[in-house]
Formats: C-alpha cells, structure tokens, sequence
C-alpha cells in the first residue's frame, strides 16, 4: 500500500466518523424535540417547583412511578401523545390526566384547564364541576 493510499483511507475513515456523529446528533436533537413536544428548549423550574415536585414524588410514589412509565412509552412511541384535548377538544399543550394509577399507561390527554377541572371534580366532589367536565366530554361525543 502506498503512502497516498494510506491518506486517502485515512482522510476516508475520518470523513465517515464526522458524518456517523453529525447524524447521531440529528437523532439526538430529533428525539429530543418529540420527547418535549413543540418546545425548542426545556422549560427551566424554580427552586420552589423542583422542591414541590420532589416532595410530591416522595409523598405519592406510585403516581410518580405511573408518569415515568407514560413518559417512557410516549418517548418510546409506544403511547401517542394526540394533538387535542380530550375534555374541550381545542389544540393546546396536553397533560396525561390518569383516573388510576394501579393502570399507568390507561391516560386521558387534557390541557391545563381540563387537567385541573378533571382533578378539581374528583378531589372535593363539587356536583357543578362535575356537570362541565361530563358537557365538555359529552360534547365531544363520549361518556365520563
């Protein structure tokens, strides 16, 4: 093997390597972006959020095991993660809303609103909000 034949393989082999890491950084970037959903760049929490989101965790242990394995499955393409509110039907950021956490993969996709009428009717038993959430989801065709 001469010496330009050994350039040429080397310059080869160097020019493959460049293009493996640019394209692994692609899928990086590409998984990145679907895991976060429409946002560019994560959302940065306060001091007081992360220690209210620590404390939940630690309080409700399972609740925070049933949102990673959703997390996974969304990140995995196991779940979709639909466009639209299933409460109201408008296109906003969606939560995963789960009824019970014994099934964590079984979730309903509400935006903030819903998410927190959803919460706020079964938590104090309040009969009004109760009736929006069943019109909102009645509107749409299903039952609560």
């Amino acid at each position: 093997m001469t010496r330009e034949e050994r350039q040429v393989r080397k310059l080869a082999r160097e020019v493959r390597r460049r293009v493996a890491a640019a394209v692994e950084a692609q899928l990086r970037e590409a998984r990145g972006l679907a895991a976060r959903g429409a946002r560019a760049k994560p959302f940065a929490l306060s001091e007081s959020t992360r220690a209210g989101n620590l404390r939940w965790r630690r309080a409700h242990p399972e609740g925070s095991r049933a949102h990673k394995q959703v997390y996974a499955a969304v990140r995995a393409g196991r779940i979709p993660r639909p466009d639209r509110c299933e409460g109201c039907g408008l296109e906003k950021r969606l939560h995963g809303h789960h009824e019970d956490y014994a099934k964590p993969l079984q979730v309903r996709w509400l935006c903030g609103s819903c998410h927190r009428l959803a919460h706020s009717a079964l938590c104090d038993g309040t009969a009004q909000r109760r009736e929006t959430l069943a019109v909102r989801t009645a509107s749409r065709g299903e039952g609560v």
